[in-house]
């Protein structure tokens, strides 16, 4: 099936695809036309979603405020106390 083709058909596998043709190297054969387009609308996304909270963006922190390793810990809890 063609990559575009799957784009349209199904969106999942055609995104599981695409991380399989980037991860093994095989730039020739990814959708950059479709990726670039799904990484934009992405990216819009985000920022709406960051706009629909009517908070000033001075309420936002400047950096990040919680360590990766936190994060992925499942008993860590941002404020609790051990």
């Amino acid at each position: 099936m063609a990559t575009s083709l799957l784009h349209d058909l199904d969106f999942y596998a055609w995104t599981q695809q695409q991380v399989d043709l980037l991860k093994s190297g095989n730039l020739v054969d990814v959708d950059f036309k479709h990726l670039i387009e799904e990484i934009e609308s992405m990216g819009a996304s985000e920022r709406r979603e960051l706009r629909e909270t009517g908070l000033e963006e001075s309420a936002f922190p400047a950096q990040f405020p919680y360590a990766q390793e936190d994060l992925l810990n499942s008993d860590f809890y941002p404020g609790l106390q051990h």
